[in-house]
């Protein structure tokens, strides 16, 4: 009897030991799982919503970004077999999956002295990014090139804040569609949805932008000025003289310039409430000292 009452409690033993021994392992390994696990960040969006950000995810995705630039370019070419030269161009724009945006061919009609004049072609080209390069070599043997001027422009900063703020608005307007729901009285109703109307309007302009940008970004726009001639130009290729850059420098610094304006406005807009408020009580307090002052140099008069 006593052999079998030390077996019970050696069993019994054995099984406590293998239960720790088990829960001991389960918990070193959620333990390592946890720190394995990407650093996890919480912020708040407005109206009580927390929204949650993988670190490592926006890692990667800052990783991926890359810059967002707009080029253009500005060809002026000469031609002595103008017909195959025109055919040829929307030819090859096609085949490389471009378009034509704008087209417009003058000439070819009889003058006041009954001459044929010679013919001038004007394309607006959106040519793909990846295809830009290979468009700008069959240009150059399609006819003489006089003149071309390039320039970029890097929206890279704006693109991603517009990015930015419109996810915020489509968190904000998630949000306002819950409230939308759960308000029952009409004057917050009526509130709602107007912040609702605004947040739907600048969600469309944010999406708008965003979509000019990347028609921008990802066709390149190359204006081709073209022009009949008996004789092409010798002499190699115009690039950017100094005059046009001067010129190209002075235009950036108007642009940069009007966008400094158009920013300054924006910001004299949004502080004119509370301007004109400040404005209101300066005046009181003027009127106020100014009243005082009339009241004391009245007394004066009268003591003397």
């Amino acid at each position: 009897m006593k052999k079998n009452n030390k077996l019970i409690l050696v069993t019994a033993f054995i099984i406590i030991l293998m239960i720790f021994t088990g829960c001991g392992a389960k918990n070193a390994e959620q333990e390592s799982n946890e720190s394995a696990k990407p650093e996890v960040k919480k912020i708040d969006a407005g109206y009580g919503l927390e929204v949650t950000f993988d670190e490592d995810i926006k890692e990667q995705s800052q990783e991926k970004m890359k810059p967002k630039i707009i080029q253009n370019n500005d060809i002026d070419m000469e031609t002595l077999a103008f017909d195959e030269c025109i055919a040829n161009l929307e030819e090859e724009i096609y085949r490389l999956d471009g378009y034509i945006e704008e087209s417009n061919i003058e000439g070819k009609r009889i003058n006041s002295y009954g001459e044929i004049e010679l013919r001038d072609a004007y394309y607006t080209f959106r040519v793909p990014q990846e295809e830009y390069r290979l468009f700008l070599n069959s240009v150059g043997k399609l006819g003489n090139i006089v003149n071309e001027h390039k320039t970029t422009e890097d929206v890279t900063l704006k693109y991603f804040d517009n990015e930015t703020k419109l996810e915020s608005k489509k968190i904000h307007k998630d949000r306002l569609l819950e409230l939308l729901k759960e308000t029952k009285d009409v004057e917050q109703l009526i509130a709602v949805e107007r912040e609702l109307a605004e947040i739907t309007y600048d969600i469309e302009s944010l999406t708008t932008q965003l979509r000019k940008w990347d028609n921008l970004i990802d066709y390149v726009t190359v204006r081709v000025s073209i022009e009949e001639v008996r004789k092409v130009t010798e002499g190699e290729v115009k690039k950017d003289s100094f005059g046009s850059k001067i010129s190209s420098s002075f235009s950036d610094s108007i642009k940069i310039f009007g966008e400094f304006l158009e920013e300054l406005l924006i910001g004299i807009i949004y502080l004119l409430p509370y301007l004109i408020i400040a404005g209101i009580i300066l005046l009181v307090v003027f009127k106020v000292k100014k009243k005082k002052h009339s009241v004391k140099k009245s007394k004066e008069v009268n003591k003397k």
